[in-house]
């Protein structure tokens, strides 16, 4: 592939609008991602847990850490990619090879190596369906997230615990759900993924496209005792560059941790209901019986 591929098309061609809405939603996402993640109040006091034997009840705050970091690492950097890029394309200037060293055959044949015409629009430029499903899970997550923040006050706590003037809540999204806030977790992982993976996204566009020469790492001669006039040695396994590999990992790190996830909040949906009908007895059971449904209603 050639520079010459990416030199930019007329400024009418690539319309701005698309690029700062796709932008938006990048940003939405890391936004909404992280007041879902952040605990609303301190941690609770250790005599106060009620489940602390897993490795996920002991180490929630690390989890919701480290998926609202990856979130924010994802959103921005696609965000920062998707201005660039479209810098480049308005100003004639070479697409840096550290924004984007994989470009995959979506974004190279956005243009004609032969008449450097515009063709069909650049995946970077545009927020995919899938792009724009997720941004408004996560942003509707959020927003069902603060509504239980603000239902339970102080009584919110990431961790299981019951107060000592523990009350049952019914109202505000309890008068829907039993389990509002784990829907509103469940909303923003899912759309999370979904907005860093979709068609078009920065990961799969950028990074995901097999490559035997870009962006790998390579070793001087003299560092092996050659001469200086040998040529250097590259790494790269089965196509793919040592970056791509780690780029591999950290998306299969990312689903296996939300995976994870969400089968730990799953199990505490039963331990929850357990907790609180022996503290609040037939208070509960009335409860239970008129919100049926844990996550959503009419389903589940």
């Amino acid at each position: 592939m050639s520079n010459a591929a990416f030199s930019s098309a007329s400024p009418e061609d690539a319309p701005l609008a698309p690029v700062v809405t796709r932008i938006c939603l990048l940003l939405l996402t890391g936004i909404s991602a992280h007041i879902s993640l952040s605990p609303p109040n301190p941690p609770a006091p250790q005599k106060q847990c009620v489940a602390q034997k897993t490795l996920f009840e002991r180490g929630i705050l690390w989890v919701t850490f480290c998926s609202k970091m990856m979130v924010w690492v994802a959103t921005s950097a696609d965000a920062i990619a998707t201005a660039l890029t479209y810098h480049q394309y308005q100003s004639s200037s070479f697409l840096p090879r550290a924004v984007c060293p994989h470009p995959s055959s979506s974004i190279t044949d956005s243009y004609s190596p032969q008449t450097l015409d515009f063709q069909p629009p650049n995946p970077l430029f545009t927020p995919s369906p899938l792009l724009i499903l997720g941004a408004l899970a996560v942003f509707f997550g959020a927003s069902l997230r603060l509504w239980c923040f603000h239902a339970l006050g102080r009584l919110f706590t990431f961790e299981v615990t019951i107060h000592p003037t523990h009350t049952l809540v019914t109202s505000g999204p309890y008068a829907f759900v039993r389990h509002p806030s784990y829907t509103g977790v469940w909303l923003t992982l899912v759309g999370s993924t979904l907005v860093a993976l979709a068609p078009g996204s920065w990961i799969p566009e950028c990074w995901l496209s097999p490559s035997y020469q870009l962006f790998s790492i390579s070793i001087p001669p003299h560092w092996l005792g050659r001469p200086e006039t040998s040529e250097a040695i590259k790494l790269s396994f089965w196509g793919f560059s040592i970056m791509q590999i780690l780029i591999f990992s950290l998306i299969a790190f990312w689903l296996v941790k939300i995976t994870y996830a969400l089968r730990s909040t799953h199990k505490r949906l039963h331990i929850e209901d357990v907790e609180l009908h022996k503290v609040f007895g037939e208070t509960w059971e009335a409860y239970a019986r008129r919100v049926r449904w844990k996550l959503v209603p009419g389903i589940f």
